[in-house]
């Protein structure tokens, strides 16, 4: 399937303080591991620990992506939490931590991620937020948040496999 997404920083500043209290949103924490390979196609390993309010529970997926930009091939499977065991032991140091809140935004969901931990380093103050769309025009027509930074979709050193293989991007701290 074709994932269409783009990404930008956050411009907590601009945020309007009941979305910076983050009371009431959908809250997930999740680590992300990548096994190493080319640039493409990126294979991912996903633990999602859905923290409420209203989902709860678990996730483990794996995930292939390919190409780059704001239209990609994805293809995301549920596996077992032993199968992710015997992946997650081949991902190493690349990996990340963050927390996501789900904010809904007209008729979209916006998934603002909260960088905690990358390579094994703390991450401090690195956010961004992400929208995936249905289409092509859809994602044409979206209408940017104020509180939305620099768009960064198209800078692969702002994807989360570069961030959990490289670290948080110089100069890529929100503001």
């Amino acid at each position: 399937a074709i994932e269409r997404e783009r990404r930008w920083l956050i411009r907590r500043d601009k945020m309007p303080a009941e979305l910076r209290s983050k009371v009431g949103l959908e809250c997930s924490d999740i680590l992300q591991g990548y096994l190493i390979g080319g640039p493409t196609p990126a294979f991912r390993l996903r633990r999602r620990h859905y923290l409420g309010p209203s989902k709860k529970g678990w996730e483990f997926t794996r995930n292939v992506k390919k190409g780059s930009g704001a239209a990609r091939d994805e293809q995301e499977t549920e596996i077992s939490l032993e199968e992710f065991e015997r992946l997650y032991a081949g991902v190493g140091m690349n990996f990340l931590k963050k927390k996501r809140y789900e904010i809904l935004y007209g008729k979209h969901i916006i998934e603002w991620d909260c960088f905690y931990e990358a390579r094994g380093t703390a991450v401090d103050n690195y956010e961004h937020a992400e929208g995936e769309f249905p289409d092509d025009e859809t994602m044409a027509a979206f209408i940017v948040p104020e509180w939305f930074g620099e768009e960064v979709t198209d800078d692969s050193q702002y994807s989360n496999r570069s961030i959990a293989i490289r670290g948080v991007p110089q100069g890529g701290k929100s503001r």
